[in-house]
């Protein structure tokens, strides 16, 4: 199903135009959201770079991939395919796809590389990465032109994320100094592996999440709220599709004011598109390879082997190596400082480090 045309385009770089008729528009079981974001967001900076007099042949490929196998609309031929999948095989089949796709378009062979993911995939980029460096070394073909990645609140190290959050809290006066120094004495920086019989410790975890519970941890200035499923709901949706838990908001005590903007909101009609036949079929999605497109194959969590249990070993190691990045919520509060790292970097074929301070948006931490 995968279906790209070509453009003219100025340079070596091709313009891939995408079908709109192939899935390949379609991303993983993160979320479609993600993928409206991302192209909006192309085709602001593309306005934005034409509208300051920047604009300089403005090329921006996607592919979003559906993986691991299961994900997305993406399906195995035999329950092996599901059965044996790891971080380690799901990173070693990207790897082979996109070498794949680059030998069937040897025009991209050239095209700077950056490879993209968010939250658990936080896991998984750094090992595409590295076997995209290792293949490099190894002269396997074709050659990749990767600059680097980009990552969106992502997993690292299970225990050191969820270790992590309680000073984080602290620091961000989400739980009071006693509470923080409590937690810190009876369970001696441990916060994952809980001795059950260590009461005190036991209480000031549920004194803290009962602090935190109404906040979105991924994002604190959020509240914490989840939709119902769609399936309940049919085609239509309103903002009173919330579960009763998560109806509750520590901020709003008056029961007459508005409910408070979710994130989720966004990601309310994607099962409804995405289980569309008319939709399925335009996206030429093979007829019975799966019963229901779901965001997030939960299913997919009892079979799967997390054979990585920290990818912090592949960060520091693909850092040696010269790869940097921003923050993850770099794009959504500091847009122009983006615009302008793009345009004097990104768009740039030189690699002058002097230029990766802009705005003050330090590239180099």
């Amino acid at each position: 199903p995968l279906s790209f045309d070509y453009v003219d385009s100025i340079g070596n770089k091709p313009k891939l135009k995408l079908n709109p008729y192939s899935w390949t528009k379609v991303c993983d079981a993160n979320s479609i959201a993600f993928e409206v974001f991302v192209f909006s967001y192309v085709r602001s900076i593309a306005a934005a770079l034409s509208y300051s007099g920047f604009y300089t042949n403005i090329v921006a490929n996607i592919i979003f991939v559906d993986a691991p196998v299961g994900t997305g609309f993406s399906y195995a031929k035999t329950w092996r395919g599901y059965a044996n999948m790891s971080d380690t095989l799901s990173a070693a089949q990207t790897y082979e796809f996109l070498r794949k796709w680059l030998m069937d378009h040897p025009k991209f062979f050239n095209n700077p590389l950056y490879i993209a993911g968010d939250s658990y995939s936080g896991v998984v980029i750094p090992l595409i990465v590295q076997e995209i460096s290792d293949g490099n070394l190894d002269d396997n073909m074709p050659p990749m032109n990767v600059k680097g990645y980009v990552l969106g609140n992502p997993a690292t190290d299970p225990k050191k994320d969820e270790n992590s959050r309680i000073l984080f809290a602290y620091l961000k006066a989400l739980i009071s100094d006693e509470l923080y120094q409590s937690l810190e004495t009876n369970c001696n920086g441990d916060y994952v592996n809980v001795d059950p019989y260590n009461a005190l410790c036991v209480v000031d975890l549920e004194i803290y999440n009962e602090c935190t519970e109404d906040i979105r941890s991924v994002q604190i200035l959020e509240p914490s709220c989840t939709v119902s499923s769609p399936k309940s709901m049919g085609s239509i949706w309103n903002p009173d599709h919330l579960s009763d838990r998560d109806s509750k908001n520590i901020l709003l005590t008056s029961s007459g004011l508005p409910r408070p903007w979710c994130r989720e909101y966004n990601y309310i009609f994607s099962e409804i598109w995405a289980n569309d036949k008319t939709v399925q079929d335009a996206l030429h999605v093979q007829e019975g390879s799966i019963e229901e497109w779901m965001r997030c194959n939960k299913s997919l969590e009892d079979s799967n082997i997390n054979d990585v249990s920290s990818s912090l070993v592949y960060h520091e190691n693909l850092i040696k190596q010269g790869y940097r990045g921003a923050g993850h919520t770099a794009p959504e509060y500091k847009p122009e400082e983006c615009l302008a790292m793009i345009n004097s970097v990104l768009l740039s074929e030189a690699n002058d480090r002097s230029r990766y301070n802009i705005y003050g948006l330090n590239l180099e931490d």
